[in-house]
C-alpha cells in the first residue's frame, strides 16, 4: 500500500522539478518583485568594512592606504511612494561622518542610494527588475551597470555568501571597471572592486571587502 502511494509522489515531484527548469517554482524569488531581493536591516545594525586604494601612475609606483568603513542603519521613514532609510558612513580618516540614504521603490521595482532626503535622478541605482542576468541600467553620469549572475556565492573574513547578485560595470582587465557583489540577506554589498582613471596613465584601484555585522 505505501509503495502504491509512492510512485504518484515521485511522478508529481518530477513534474514540478521539469516545469521549473530543474528548480521548484515556490522557492524562486520572482525577478520582477523587488520586495524579494533584499532584506532590510534592524535599526542600529553595523555593518565594518576593510578598505584598501591603490595608486599606480606611469612610473608604475603603488601608494597603499587602507581603512575601515562603518554603515550604521537608521531610521525608515515611510513616504509616500517609497521607503527611505537613513545610513551613517564613518570612516578613520578623520573626516567624521556623513549620511547616505537608501530608497527602496517597490512600485517601480528600483533600490537606490541618495546623499540626501530628495529622490530624483540623481541618485544612483542599486538595483531594479527584472532581477536577472542581463538587465542592465545607466546611473548618474551615464555608468552603466549589469546584473551577470544571481544566487552567486562568495567566500570573505566576514564568512561565506550564497545569496548574492553579481553586478558590474564595464570588462574585467579594463578601465574602468566595477563588480559588486549584493547580498539579498542583508540589503547591501558585501565586496566591491572599483578600477578608475584620472589621468591617463594614472589607475585608481578601490576594494571593499564586509570584515563584520554587529
Amino acid at each position: 500500500m505505501v509503495k502504491k502511494n509512492f510512485i504518484p509522489i515521485l511522478i508529481l515531484i518530477a513534474l514540478i522539478v521539469s516545469l521549473s527548469d530543474c528548480s521548484l517554482l515556490f522557492w524562486r524569488s520572482d525577478p520582477n518583485d523587488i520586495s524579494e531581493w533584499y532584506t532590510e536591516q534592524p535599526e542600529g545594525t553595523i555593518l565594518k568594512y576593510d578598505y584598501k586604494f591603490y595608486f599606480r601612475d606611469t612610473l608604475d609606483e603603488c601608494l597603499i592606504s587602507t581603512d575601515t568603513i562603518t554603515l550604521k542603519m537608521g531610521n525608515t521613514v515611510e513616504k509616500d511612494s517609497f521607503r527611505l532609510t537613513e545610513i551613517e558612513k564613518s570612516d578613520g580618516w578623520g573626516g567624521g561622518e556623513n549620511d547616505i540614504y537608501q530608497i527602496i521603490d517597490e512600485k517601480n521595482g528600483i533600490i537606490l542610494t541618495s546623499y540626501d532626503t530628495i529622490y530624483d535622478c540623481e541618485d544612483d541605482i542599486s538595483l531594479k527588475t527584472p532581477v536577472e542576468v542581463g538587465t542592465t541600467w545607466d546611473n548618474y553620469y551615464e555608468r552603466k551597470y549589469a546584473i551577470t549572475s544571481i544566487n552567486a556565492s562568495l567566500s570573505l573574513q566576514s564568512g561565506d555568501f550564497n545569496d548574492l547578485i553579481v553586478i558590474e560595470r564595464g570588462n574585467k582587465g579594463e578601465v574602468p571597471y566595477e563588480i559588486i557583489y549584493l547580498s539579498k540577506s542583508l540589503n547591501t554589498y558585501v565586496y566591491r572592486e572599483m578600477v578608475s582613471t584620472v589621468v591617463p596613465g594614472d589607475t585608481i584601484y578601490k576594494f571593499y571587502e564586509l570584515i563584520s555585522k554587529e
